[in-house]
């Protein structure tokens, strides 16, 4: 009986040793839920530190963090534990969400390794884990699956003529007993980086009754390098580990691939995969468990000697970790990327990049975060030579089978320029509640945030017309062109608004006063809500109001005197007059012209007032151009002359750039731009830098005598824009291809 019972007992360990040696194998092929499977089975009977360990290992390598985190907690209590064990407890408390708790578990690991290369993460892994779940904010790669992804496993990408070669499993049970990878080929759709015909099989010399994928092309694409797994002469059910190979095959000049042959540092013992040829084709990157490493799959590197691949060579612990890591890409660009479970990240698999720096160093390691990473496995990272989109692996959420093959692209953001207005009193500056602020022509309202500003983000090179109204308050229009020069901060605008005024026309039979119309000087029309300023009078004299509807305002005065006037309206250059009132009669009507610079009124009126003020004259002597459109900012025309085919302006044109120069220091608030313009004669190209230098120079010349060049903005329009039909082809008289060659002028928005 007692031999029996120990033949049994015999029998028990014998068969509990053969387990865990098969779940070694498959925790070594990457068959993690296989062995999970097995570690499970053997705790059933009772504990077992090597399977405590690699269960919770197993788990953590499939994202099933809760999962792993009891096998964890009892790991690390083993004699027998590891200090990399502590590392995988913190990474799975990490990516259950208990950081701080993590924390714990990454100190106890470096007390025990004080010089591993990632302490600065390790010891604030709460901060480090934010800085990279941020990047998402500042990503401008937009990701989407791919057509050619099947119900089963895609992965691999590798580019090849205008397409990608990849590994899948199309067929769950073909006539082979399992199902297994094979190379397929989609073409890509024209210039659509998400776009692919359907895959077909990519070679029938390369395919095999064994796993095929992971593939790199030499640049002129005649040479390709197979990840396959290993024909292992022995039993599968004594030896289940899957070990793998590369191999390399050349193309005819028929296109036909040739036999695989076998790299020369393949050995039967360890696996060597994924491999990656430079641009220049003389360095192989791969990624293997050989001996010699820092733990799990390391990426390694290889010289071409001319003849053969040399000794390869470890790329050490900067890139290297006890983990696994897979799949190296090396860009033309210098950058070599791989997946990493061991480097801190957001869980499974991540994508990582270091610079090649010369002389075998590398730069730091740098986690791509979201959207490429994920906190599933993410792997497979390639880029097109010329930038800009790639492809890459993953099993994240939303796929169409297991792994699947996803494409990127980086799309350049559009730049905004940020507004943020306060609307206040304008005498008093105090905020006004309960005001409405309207986006002209798109029938859009703002909303106020809680401290009653109100937001607006504008593409750059845009422009916009707001309205802000509030009860017992005159309306102000506000317009703007976003611009460069505000890069990213936020631009504050206050805008005052006016009360609504109380004109009073009636006066007593004794008092003196006289009457003021405002008139656009274009259309004749009275100007609502003229701002009318008098002071500085020789007998004391100042006042203040607002013209009413028609444009009229009736000025008391204490007696008659000479004094300054200040007239200010919405879309009007100012208008100042020195010593103005000095011959005023009693009742008499005074007119005073504002000259537009929006097109307020389009009908021409006649003035109710038959008065002249000889005395007051208009302050903006510039004649509306003929290039002026309905309904835009008006363009005024600069007298400008020059030379035939030169940009510096002729010595009687000075005057009329001083006349300018007086009208924008007289408004400091406007934004102009100098638009140059010519005739169709001469090539259009020329016509168009010619044009651009001339109002470049105008601007300059501006700038300085003091006007601030946030305030310029210079404009060539070369022939583009002729006030007349004398376009390419036609004979015209000089008189109007003067016309067309022109400099003018427009308000284009405002500093406030």
């Amino acid at each position: 009986m007692f031999m029996v019972l120990l033949l049994a007992c015999q029998w028990s360990l014998n068969a509990q040793n053969a387990k865990l040696k098969k779940a070694r194998y498959l925790m070594e092929s990457l068959h993690y839920q296989g062995a999970i499977d097995i570690y499970q089975q053997i705790l059933e009977k009772g504990d077992d530190p090597e399977a405590i360990t690699n269960l919770a290992i197993a788990f953590k390598k499939t994202t099933e963090y809760q999962a792993a985190l009891p096998w964890f907690a009892k790991a690390v209590t083993l004699e027998s534990a590891k200090p990399e064990v502590f590392y995988y407890y913190g990474q799975a408390l990490q990516h259950s969400g208990s950081c701080e708790e993590a924390k714990i578990y990454y100190d106890q690991y470096l007390k025990l390794r004080p010089y591993d290369l990632r302490r600065e993460q390790l010891e604030n892994p709460c901060q480090e884990l934010e800085k990279i779940a941020d990047k998402a904010e500042d990503s401008y790669y937009v990701v989407k699956g791919l057509p050619i992804n099947g119900p089963f496993d895609d992965l691999g990408p590798a580019f090849y003529q205008n397409g990608l070669v990849f590994g899948a499993i199309k067929e769950a049970n073909s006539r082979r007993k399992t199902a297994f990878f094979d190379l397929y080929f989609a073409k890509q759709l024209g210039g659509d980086v998400y776009a692919f015909e359907e895959a077909a099989q990519f070679s029938s010399a390369l395919n095999s009754k064994l796993h095929e994928a992971i593939v790199t092309f030499n640049p002129q694409e005649t040479q390709v390098y197979i990840t396959r797994n290993r024909q292992e002469e022995l039993d599968p059910r004594r030896n289940p580990v899957v070990r793998l190979e590369i191999l390399s095959a050349e193309k005819s000049v028929d296109g036909v691939w040739s036999n695989p042959a076998p790299l020369p540092f393949n050995d039967p013992s360890y696996s060597v995969a994924h491999p990656c040829l430079s641009a220049s084709g003389d360095r192989l990157f791969f990624s293997s468990d050989m001996p010699g490493g820092f733990g799990g799959k390391d990426v390694y590197m290889s010289f071409w000697d001319g003849v053969t691949w040399g000794s390869p060579i470890n790329l050490g612990p900067g890139i290297n970790t006890e983990g696994d890591e897979l799949s190296p890409f090396y860009h033309s660009d210098g950058q070599l990327y791989f997946a990493s479970d061991g480097h801190f990240g957001l869980g499974g698999q991540d994508i990582y990049k270091v610079d090649d720096i010369g002389n075998g160093q590398w730069s730091n390691v740098e986690n791509l975060g979201p959207p490429i990473n994920t906190a599933k496995d993410d792997f497979g990272f390639i880029v097109h030579p010329q930038g800009g989109y790639g492809y890459f692996t993953s099993n994240r959420a939303g796929g169409k089978g297991g792994d699947d093959i996803y494409g990127f692209k980086w799309e350049a953001p559009i730049a905004m320029h940020a507004y943020r207005f306060k609307v206040v009193d304008g005498v008093e500056q105090s905020p006004l509640e309960m005001v409405t602020a309207k986006v002209k022509g798109k029938e859009q309202f703002l909303v106020a945030d809680t401290a009653g500003l109100f937001q607006l983000d504008i593409p750059v090179g845009d422009c916009f017309n707001l309205a802000f109204a509030a009860i017992g308050y005159e309306e102000k229009e506000w317009q703007d062109c976003a611009r460069k020069e505000a890069g990213s901060m936020v631009q504050e605008i206050t805008i005052g608004l006016r009360k609504v005024p109380v004109i009073a026309k009636k006066t007593t039979p004794d008092a003196m006063y006289f009457d003021l119309e405002v008139v656009d000087n274009l259309s004749g029309a009275g100007v609502n809500g003229a701002h009318i300023k008098v002071e500085n009078g020789d007998c004391d004299f100042s006042f203040e109001g607002y013209t009413d509807e028609s444009g009229w305002i009736r000025i008391s005065a204490p007696s008659i005197c000479c004094s300054r006037l200040t007239v200010q309206a919405d879309n009007y250059f100012l208008h100042k007059s020195e010593k103005v009132f000095c011959d005023v009669n009693k009742g008499e009507v005074r007119n005073i012209s504002l000259q537009p610079y929006v097109r307020v009124s389009e009908e021409e009126v006649t003035s109710r007032s038959l008065a002249s003020n000889p005395q007051d004259t208009i302050k903006v002597p510039f004649k509306v151009s003929a290039g002026s459109v309905k309904g835009d900012n008006i363009s005024y025309l600069l007298n400008i002359y020059y030379n035939v085919g030169r940009t510096s302006v002729k010595k009687e044109s000075v005057s009329e750039l001083f006349r300018l120069l007086a009208l924008l220091q007289e408004n400091p608030e406007l934004i102009v731009e100098i638009g140059s313009h010519t005739d169709a004669r001469g090539g259009a190209s020329f016509n168009q830098n010619l044009s651009q230098r001339r109002a470049t120079n105008i601007v300059s010349f501006l700038v300085g005598e003091g006007v601030s060049k946030r305030r310029l903005i210079a404009k060539g329009y070369g022939e583009e824009k002729p006030v007349n039909d004398c376009v390419d082809g036609k004979e015209c008289e000089e008189e109007e291809y003067q016309m067309n060659r022109r400099t003018e002028f427009r308000v284009i928005g405002r500093l406030d």
